[in-house]
């Protein structure tokens, strides 16, 4: 079994949705031995190792962040993330082939090194750093 990395909040929330205004069900609520899939079949993400998941950390709004050693189920790698004028929206929009077509205009970016989208992520333990 390959172990990944997550980094969530104090409440075990993603710390990425937490701070945008985005609606509820993509906010993502992780639970420590059981697997937590994306709303609407969006994926998640998690970090190759945990140095990636330590880079990561100050590029988002996340005060005192957790790091955890996690499972997936069909990690993949991300070619691009992007700001949309709507955050609402970047959960479609990384999945749907027409929708980044037709935002070009929006700024892209390359992702933190070792971020992978998964299906499912399922917390195994907390690593205390």
């Amino acid at each position: 079994m390959k172990i990944y990395y997550k980094v969530t909040n104090q409440n075990l929330k993603s710390c990425t949705t937490t701070h945008y205004n985005i609606p509820d069900k993509y906010k993502i609520q992780y639970k420590v031995n059981e697997k937590v899939f994306g709303a609407d079949d969006t994926p998640l993400f998690v970090f190759k190792t945990l140095e990636d998941a330590k880079e990561f950390v100050p590029r988002i709004p996340c005060r005192e962040p957790r790091f955890f050693k996690c499972e997936v189920t069909k990690p993949r790698k991300i070619k691009y993330l992007s700001y949309l004028a709507d955050i609402s929206m970047f959960f479609s929009f990384i999945r749907n082939k027409q929708l980044r077509k037709k935002h070009k205009e929006y700024e892209v970016f390359s992702p933190t090194e070792g971020t992978l989208a998964v299906d499912s992520v399922k917390l195994l333990e907390e690593v205390f750093i």
